[in-house]
């Protein structure tokens, strides 16, 4: 049997990687994210120019897309970071994470008013998030179970 290393899921296959993400819930939110992420060996800020505008099958599109992102295999954890004018609500993008069992915090704009407070508790999220990862043990799997991304 041919196997290899990887870190465990609760659903879903090991991962390679053992990524956190800091993602911003819309364009606004792209500074903050990076900012978040900044501090911390392997964790990154994901930033896009849409969640703000976005109608019908762009709307949709954009929800897989990040969604998807949230369940990938090689991502341990994430930040979601939102402004509170996101043309879709956190719970959209969250929700397909959280059915696969996946660990993750949001930081809202819209319930921190303090920019100052939203970096802290992102921050702290992020490091939370961090050792988390750190601390997850790779175990031996089939090889049946690796994913490979042919187009990125």
């Amino acid at each position: 049997m041919i196997t290899y290393q990887g870190y465990p899921r609760q659903y879903g296959p090991p991962g390679i990687r053992n990524t956190v993400l800091v993602i911003s819930g819309d364009l606004c939110c792209n500074q903050w994210s990076k900012e978040i992420a900044a501090p911390f060996d392997n964790c990154y800020a994901l930033t896009h120019k849409h969640g703000v505008g976005n109608y019908a099958p762009d709307r949709r599109l954009f929800l897989r897309l990040i969604s998807g992102i949230t369940v990938n295999p090689n991502v341990a954890g994430f930040v979601l970071v939102s402004s509170g004018n996101e043309d879709h609500t956190v719970e959209e993008i969250a929700a397909t994470a959280k059915k696969a069992g996946r660990k993750f915090h949001v930081v809202s704009a819209k319930d921190i008013k303090n920019t100052a407070t939203l970096l802290r508790r992102g921050k702290k999220y992020a490091g939370q998030l961090v050792k988390y990862a750190s601390d997850t043990e790779r175990v031996k799997t089939g090889i049946e179970n690796l994913r490979i991304g042919l187009n990125c």
